[in-house]
């Protein structure tokens, strides 16, 4: 199978984002469910370096006395993950984010990007999203092959047509799907502000959630494109220093909105702008939702 997506992915990263955000995420996901997982029927796998927040009670004191380095039990069960990607298909993800970049290309790098770091513990990953009235579903599976059939087939899923709703989809799998998982949210700012908070709070009851919002295009420019009316917008809305300043308060004001309610939750969330420096920024919200910020 030929990786495309997952090659760009790669060609995106800078070596030194590989590098510090591997180093960063080696343990991230170890431990999410540590709490249910406790007792005699846990497989012990084998003995690694003492982290911040793992449990004291994990600690093999005697190796640890042999070795000199604080070691810590592990078991199978706190190394497997299943890992679900939530991706926004609406129509609108085929506008473009602040940095003038498609957001359905920046959602598909992100989703890339972040199965690229946590692939390497040969996790779970799996897809939710929405298509043609209906919901898609891509199992949990392992490998590089099956994240690249996830990225290809949301890619092709966003479409001009596609109405779907993310408050809908998350609705559906909330009902629908009962396995623990870590479920990682991609949406633009509207996206993000239908999603109610009685369905967010459903689904982190009953799994690790982070959120990844991809921003939105200003009207300060040339050649920006109004999807809804299909067709480039007059240079008189684009030059208009009122309605710029308009826009910009009614999107600090959506993003803090999206913002309270996330964190209200315990969600960890971040806003990304562009393709550049995804890496980085990814690492940066694993490393965060691992300490639990």
């Amino acid at each position: 199978m030929k990786m495309s997506y997952m090659a760009r992915v790669q060609a995106n990263l800078t070596r030194r984002e590989v590098i510090k955000t591997d180093y960063k995420s080696g343990n991230v996901l170890e431990g999410t469910y540590e709490s249910l997982f406790k007792g005699k029927s846990m497989e012990f796998d084998e003995l690694r370096e003492y982290v911040m927040g793992d449990e004291v009670n994990d600690i093999d004191w005697k190796a640890s006395s042999r070795s000199r380095r604080l070691l810590v039990r592990q078991y199978i069960a706190e190394k497997k993950h299943n890992v679900l990607f939530v991706l926004d298909t609406n129509r609108r993800m085929l506008a473009a984010s602040s940095a003038l970049e498609e957001k359905k290309d920046v959602a598909l790098m992100c989703a890339g990007t972040m199965a690229y770091f946590v692939n390497h513990n040969n996790d779970y990953i799996g897809a939710l999203y929405s298509g043609g009235g209906s919901v898609s579903y891509m199992p949990l599976k392992t490998g590089m092959a099956n994240v690249e059939r996830i990225l290809e087939g949301y890619d092709h899923a966003v479409k001009e047509d596609n109405r779907s709703s993310m408050n809908d989809t998350i609705d559906y799998m909330v009902r629908n799907l009962k396995k623990r998982m870590i479920v990682v949210i991609i949406t633009d700012l509207e996206g993000a502000y239908e999603i109610s908070e009685q369905n967010l709070k459903r689904l982190k009851a009953a799994c690790d959630v982070m959120f990844i919002t991809v921003s939105d295009v200003s009207l300060e420019g040339d050649k920006l494109y109004d999807m809804l009316q299909d067709s480039y917008m007059d240079d008189f809305f684009l030059k208009d220093k009122k309605l710029n300043k308009l826009l910009k308060e009614k999107r600090a004001e959506l993003e803090a909105v999206n913002g309270r309610k996330l964190n209200r939750l315990g969600i960890t969330n971040t806003i990304v702008h562009s393709v550049s420096g995804l890496g980085a920024t990814v690492g940066e919200l694993l490393e965060r939702h691992r300490l639990g910020g």
